[in-house]
């Protein structure tokens, strides 16, 4: 018998005279019973019968397979077991740095409410003695006679919290602690001027901040708005995005607007970022006496304008000491003056 290594089976001669029978009792081998299967299968056959023995061979390579995998499932369950020990560590690294972190706000928590502990002592000590001052005892005598003195040590708490509003601090005063006209009250003859530096306005219009600047001015009924150091090159800023499109998102009860920005910037930033620029907008109401309105020609940004159109005054209501005959316009100016580095 020899081996056929391309064809994967073995090559068996023997001669029909040969009782098969014994011999597969004697040796018991699967390629003789193949071999008896082939010799009823064709009687008339002699000489060199081929026998496919490759399923004892392929048996023989899936035993071998399986020596493989299972030593691959040996390494791999090795290396999970590696990476389960290292993520075990990592996770008493973390606990103890979190119990570390607990321990560390415990402390200043402890740290807090001994120092309000102190300042509480501090406050009580300094108010016995303020009690006992005179000025607190005519104070007091005061108030015990129905006079209309306070004491002025209690006046004006409000003012050492933080409020969202100007009428959420009014609100915070007690009665008559505060001078000028009543804000909270509504007149259709005011119109309440506003004025701050904005310290730069986002580039979005969706920004938060933008949205709380529309805010402040809803909750203040602000009629005109002037704003400083807007930092925005407006040339740069793409349409949808410049203050004529914030405003008129915000009110279409009517706005009229009037920006200036430094203009010679020749390669303007991505964000349209630049120092300076004015802004003047009239809202409502106001926008609807607007007559023109301008900035600063230079092209420095330094401020911007609008004219107001006022009352026209007849000759016969002109007074030698009054105004003169003619409009009484108003012009509202929005200016930022510029500043030396390393000056206040």
């Amino acid at each position: 018998m020899t081996w056929d290594q391309s064809q994967h089976c073995a090559i068996l001669e023997y001669d029909r005279d040969v009782d098969l029978d014994q011999q597969v009792e004697k040796d018991d081998n699967e390629w003789i019973e193949k071999l008896l299967a082939a010799e009823q299968a064709s009687p008339e056959f002699e000489g060199t019968i081929t026998i496919d023995l490759s399923m004892p061979a392929a048996k023989d390579m899936d035993d071998r397979a399986t020596v493989g995998i299972a030593a691959n499932m040996a390494a791999l369950l090795e290396n999970m077991k590696a990476d389960v020990n290292g993520l075990c560590t990592e996770l008493e690294i973390a606990a103890e740095e979190l119990a570390q972190a607990k321990d560390a706000e415990a402390a200043k928590d402890a740290c807090i409410l001994e120092l309000e502990a102190k300042m509480a002592e501090q406050a009580s000590v300094t108010g016995k003695h303020s009690s006992s001052s005179p000025s607190s005892s005519k104070a007091t005598s005061l108030a015990d006679s129905g006079g209309q003195g306070q004491n002025l040590h209690n006046q004006n708490t409000s003012s050492q919290v933080a409020h969202s509003s100007l009428d959420a601090y009014l609100n915070s005063l007690p009665p008559g602690n505060y001078f000028g006209d009543d804000s909270r009250q509504k007149s259709p003859r005011v119109t309440r001027v506003l004025f701050q530096n904005v310290q730069g306005l986002p580039f979005p219009m969706t920004h938060e901040k933008q949205k709380g600047l529309f805010k402040c001015w809803t909750d203040e009924r602000v009629g005109i708005a002037l704003l400083a150091e807007v930092n925005l090159q407006w040339s740069a800023v793409p349409r949808g995005h410049k203050w004529f499109d914030r405003v008129k998102s915000f009110t279409n009860q009517g706005h009229f607007s009037s920006v200036s920005y430094y203009e010679h910037q020749e390669f303007p930033t991505p964000s349209a970022h630049q120092w300076g620029g004015c802004s003047a907008t009239l809202l409502h109401k106001v926008a609807r006496r607007a007559k023109s309105g301008g900035k600063d020609e230079s092209g420095l940004g330094r401020f911007s304008w609008i004219k107001i159109r006022g009352r026209d005054i007849r000759q016969q209501e002109s007074q030698t000491d009054g105004p003169p005959a003619g409009p009484l316009d108003l012009v509202v100016v929005s200016a930022y003056q510029t500043m030396e580095s390393g000056r206040v």
